[in-house]
């Protein structure tokens, strides 16, 4: 039983992305020889996941290129957008490091040739803004959407995710070229 709970302690603090947990990790393999080689891959796995964490200072742009996609979904990136969103739930995230607090407002640059409507909400942190996918002339007809604002209230680093609530049927949600975080 003590060994079970062990087990499950440790699956849980192996999806905490931070550096400390990564060093948990470490300690761990040398500590306990009979966990070497599952801390080992954990702390790498961990050690991937931060070298993606996008700085963010008063402004940046996250590409689809960096995104991590919902496994065994249709997502993909193709020519640099991301395609295919056709279930609800697909989602895409990108881990964040935020250096000062303050307020940031989200824009979504996206297309939709859908005249039904869908909507998604992005989250960050335990702040949620759902919102609804805007029709655009084309496909290739890309707009910036302003979806609203978020508040940190400390630096650190969070996951942001954009996740489809209602894809209609028959339909994709959109097609994504970017989310734009800025300080006011």
């Amino acid at each position: 039983k003590d060994n079970r709970e062990k087990s499950e302690a440790l699956a849980t603090l192996s999806r905490v992305i931070h550096p400390d947990a990564a060093s948990f990790f470490d300690a761990l393999a040398i500590s306990e020889p009979a966990r070497t080689r599952e801390s080992a891959a954990i702390s790498k796995a961990i050690q991937a996941k931060l070298a993606k964490v996008v700085q963010v200072p008063d402004k940046v742009t996250l590409t689809p290129q960096a995104a991590d996609l919902t496994p065994g979904s249709a997502l993909n990136v193709i020519s640099g957008l991301l395609v295919n969103w056709l279930n609800d739930g697909d989602s895409a995230s990108w881990m964040l490091r935020f250096e000062s607090p303050g307020t940031y407002e989200i824009s979504v640059l996206q297309s939709s040739e859908s005249d039904k409507e869908g909507t998604y909400e992005v989250t960050i942190g335990d702040q949620k803004i759902v919102t609804k996918a805007v029709k655009t002339d084309s496909a290739r007809d890309f707009k910036a959407f302003t979806i609203g604002s978020v508040t940190i209230g400390a630096p650190g680093t969070f996951k942001l995710s954009i996740e489809a609530r209602h894809v209609p049927p028959n339909e994709t949600l959109f097609r994504l070229k970017s989310i734009e975080l800025e300080k006011k």
